[in-house]
């Protein structure tokens, strides 16, 4: 192989190593149109151990239209030593709730609650909860919240 030949290929083997990164998925949210204002992420994501499970409540901020639904992610976690530093958690969708169905609590204005009752004892929990209008745009999920249930006793 000449040197041309072998500075052309070499060339194009670094020009595709640089743009195929460049090109990666990067979905993050489904499309909006510029003229509606976005959804304020909720607030106030507090977490509480419940005897039939975890009790998660959540406060809504004051929103350009209202929310009528809401979306509860979790990760969870062996124990609390157990997890992969720096991996991101995998999140699994536990409920879909529209305003006015029996599992959604409202707790007082715009508070609202929900108890996850799939828990396991010796286990971290973490929640996430994303608000949606009637036409189905959505905020940004909220911040994290995280629980540790204790373990069992004789579990160790």
């Amino acid at each position: 192989m000449r040197k041309r030949d072998w500075l052309l290929t070499l060339a194009a083997i670094l020009g595709l190593t640089l743009t195929i990164p460049v090109h990666g998925c990067g979905l993050k949210a489904d499309p909006v149109p510029s003229r509606i204002q976005p959804l304020k992420s909720l607030i106030d994501i507090r977490l509480q151990q419940e005897a039939g499970g975890i009790l998660i409540r959540w406060r809504m901020q004051e929103q350009p239209r209202p929310m009528t639904r809401f979306k509860l992610v979790r990760s969870e976690i062996g124990t609390d030593g157990e997890s992969c530093p720096g991996c991101p958690p995998d999140e699994t969708r536990i409920a879909d709730l529209a305003i006015g169905e029996a599992k959604l609590v409202m707790v007082e204005d715009n508070v609202f609650g929900y108890l996850d009752t799939n828990v396991k004892p010796g286990r971290l929990y973490r929640y996430r909860v994303i608000g949606c209008d009637r036409s189905g745009v959505c905020s940004e999920p909220s911040a994290p919240a995280a629980l540790s249930l204790p373990a069992a006793a004789g579990s160790r």
